[in-house]
């Protein structure tokens, strides 16, 4: 990816390229349940840093109220599934990745949908980060560059693309 060769890095050279330049969200989230919001988007810094830097909390803290999350929750298991998948996507965009990859509207209602790809989508563009987006939802779909669609397991030609 860019001038990388990820193939000839080692695993622990691959681990922290991963951790700061591919932003994922799996679709269990992978939350740590006891945690709060703010812990849980922290998390990956954790392995890089003693302590949080300021500038990373302040991130963490402006994507959980973008997403509509209390960031003093005191743990995500009582939040509903909605509202987890939005802590893991602040968690995937708090070190501004260059790489997302997202089905990100999968457990949220189209008002919340349309709000995580739009924050998606300015994101990637502040950041010229590339975004590999999975969804069925038309209104996610139009707010994307560049749409291709897999035809019985082959990638199709764009389809459209936004103004």
């Amino acid at each position: 990816m860019g001038d990388r060769t990820i193939t000839s890095l080692s695993e622990g050279e691959r681990d922290r390229w991963r951790r700061n330049t591919v932003g994922l969200v799996f679709q269990d989230f992978q939350l740590v349940e006891d945690l709060s919001v703010l812990e849980n988007i922290l998390l990956p810094a954790r392995f890089d840093h003693w302590r949080t830097p300021r500038a990373l909390l302040e991130r963490a803290i402006m994507l959980a109220d973008r997403l509509g999350l209390d960031h003093r929750a005191r743990r995500v298991s009582a939040l509903s599934r909605g509202a987890q998948q939005r802590v893991a996507i602040a968690r995937a965009l708090v070190r501004e990745p260059k790489l997302l990859a997202d089905e990100p509207t999968a457990s949220l209602d189209s008002t919340n949908g349309v709000r995580i790809a739009e924050l998606l989508i300015e994101s990637a563009r502040r950041t010229q980060a590339s975004i590999l987006l999975i969804s069925h939802d038309s209104d996610v779909l139009r707010r994307a560059d560049r749409v291709h669609q897999l035809v019985a397991g082959a990638l199709g030609p764009a389809l459209a693309a936004s103004s």
